[in-house]
């Protein structure tokens, strides 16, 4: 808990591994993504009628308007 005169720390964004297959990867890290960006990770896990483990990314507010999409699969 944080008391009036602490100062929040704000760990930099990492890039996730390919190898470890999301595992190295929660809900809540701040992550890079292609393009110089970074954002926060709001899901991980498996989708309907794809293979593999992804991971849906919020985009910081800085970037939003560079975002590709909405987060939708196929939509």
């Amino acid at each position: 808990m944080l008391d009036d005169d602490s100062v929040p720390v704000r760990m930099p964004p990492f890039t996730p591994s390919r190898a470890a297959g999301g595992e190295d990867l929660e809900v809540g890290d701040l992550v890079d993504v292609p393009g110089s960006m970074y954002g926060t990770v709001k899901f991980v896990g498996t989708v309907q009628g794809k293979k593999g483990t992804f991971a849906g990314v919020e985009l910081s507010e800085e970037f939003a308007t560079r975002g590709k999409n909405n987060g939708d699969v196929d939509g």
